[in-house]
């Protein structure tokens, strides 16, 4: 992705209008372009004076709907080539520019209704403690944090890269931070740490650093044409990792970082993030699902899901049961939510949804998040519940509830039923996409503030 590319898309980035998988090349462009980095961080700053001004003021209900009607249109041109919002530098252009995004952000403080309420009123954060300094994106979780036994383990900013800091869990005190520089996505079992190298991107590997020390132990260095694209974080598959890197799918020996075996599809295949189940992996490929065979990586069955999917939108896949459930990006704005049940070979069920930013499945329930969370029977595809929530954020199940950021304003951190939406908790004042992560009833919190949080995870 070169620099003209990004810089076109720099007012959809910053304003969330993207998926994570859209989201990624530009994260990475900007990692290694320090003019990009400028001109982004520039445009930020002047989009949130001019959003901070607009959230002062009274919109009629009909300019909003007119203009949200003008963005969109806006959107369509633009992504189909008849007019390109070029150079972004910054008089004439910027203005019209900035005149769209005003009007953006009051959209999204508006946007979307859902049929759980959110009822006034913020529960006080309960914070254990917090750790400094850490990287934080606003469109990927690729700084998410990781928990294995009493050890939190995040990224800490440094310069224009990022490191591994171990934390303690309980108390916040830091144990170790690794000299090796890394990009992101974090994994961890009992002896290792697993990041993605921060290497050039074309070169990424991936990286295992000692749990008790932070020191490299091995690296893997993906090669062919099949790497190029898109990376993910890891999954855990006992003493092995599945890595999906590009079009390619490796699993690796997790004690001495040597390749067991690979599966490469055609190049330009974008690739969910891999689903381990029993003795089979399950990846969706551009738009169709696989299963994997875990001892040697031969492909046990596939299944065309659709005819077509936007290029470049990486599908995403959850696995419960014994089903699968893949959301595949159909047009711009909209996707196609599909529940495949391998037992009969067949698909249960399929709808046509808003754009989804991360797909879930507890039990029986269905979660997706766009602009708003939404509940669906994994059975019959029925909503059972929605929730407006702004953010980009995946959830988190505690217990019978799930957990989440909700972006909008200042941020909250929301706690509902899982089966019926109902409203359990919310915590004012933390925004993040990277979501939250649990162990031992402590919540793991990175925002967009810099700061790793941990509070204490409480019902009303």
């Amino acid at each position: 992705m070169d620099c003209r590319h990004v810089r076109d898309q720099l007012v959809w980035y910053i304003v969330g209008e993207m998926a994570e998988a859209e989201g990624e090349p530009i994260e990475q462009h900007l990692a290694e372009c320090s003019a990009c980095r400028e001109a982004c961080e520039n445009l930020r700053s002047t989009l949130g004076r001019q959003a901070d001004e607009a959230a002062e003021s009274r919109v009629r209900p009909q300019f909003r709907e007119a203009l949200r009607a003008e963005i969109r249109s806006e959107i369509a041109l633009a992504r189909r080539g008849r007019r390109r919002l070029r150079q972004l530098r910054w008089a004439v252009s910027a203005a019209a520019v900035l005149t769209v995004m005003l009007g953006l952000g009051l959209l999204m403080r508006h946007h979307g209704a859902g049929k759980a309420s959110r009822p006034g009123g913020y529960a006080e954060l309960p914070e254990i403690w917090r750790h400094e300094g850490i990287s934080s994106s606003h469109t990927t979780t690729l700084d998410a944090p990781a928990v294995h036994d009493d050890s939190v383990y995040g990224l800490e900013a440094v310069g224009d890269g990022r490191r591994v800091v171990a934390v303690n869990a309980k108390t916040g005190r830091c144990r170790w931070r690794s000299r090796a520089g890394v990009w992101g996505y974090l994994a961890a079992d009992a002896s290792r740490v697993y990041a993605v190298g921060s290497g050039p991107k074309s070169q990424r590997d991936l990286l295992a650093l000692d749990a008790g020390t932070g020191k490299v132990v091995w690296s893997y260095v993906p090669e062919g044409a099949a790497v190029h694209g898109a990376t993910s974080t890891p999954l855990l598959l006992g003493k092995r990792l599945c890595w999906c890197r590009g079009s390619g799918v490796f699993l690796i020996d997790g004690e001495t970082g040597s390749r067991i075996w690979e599966r490469s599809f055609p190049e330009g295949s974008a690739l969910s993030r891999p689903v381990g189940q029993a003795d089979r992996i399950w990846v969706v490929a551009g738009k169709t699902l696989h299963a994997l065979d875990v001892a040697d990586g031969h492909v046990v069955r596939s299944k065309a899901l659709c005819e077509r999917t936007t290029r470049f939108s990486r599908p995403l896949l959850a696995v419960s049961g014994t089903n699968c459930y893949v959301a595949v990006r159909s047009s711009p704005g909209r996707t196609r939510l599909l529940c495949y049940s391998p037992d009969r070979d067949d698909l249960v069920w399929d709808t046509t949804v808003d754009r989804v930013a991360h797909l879930q499945a507890f039990g029986d329930i269905v979660i997706t998040r766009s602009d708003r969370l939404q509940a669906w029977d994994g059975a019959s595809g029925r909503l059972l519940w929605a929730y407006a929530a702004e953010g980009c954020g995946p959830v988190c199940p505690i217990g019978g509830n799930l957990c989440f950021v909700d972006a909008e304003g200042s941020g909250a951190l929301v706690m509902l039923e899982t089966r019926t939406g109902r409203l359990v908790n919310r915590y004012a004042g933390k925004r993040s996409c990277a979501g939250l992560v649990v162990g031992e009833q402590i919540g793991y919190l990175n925002a967009q503030d810099g700061v790793l949080y941990a509070v204490r995870m409480e019902k009303a």
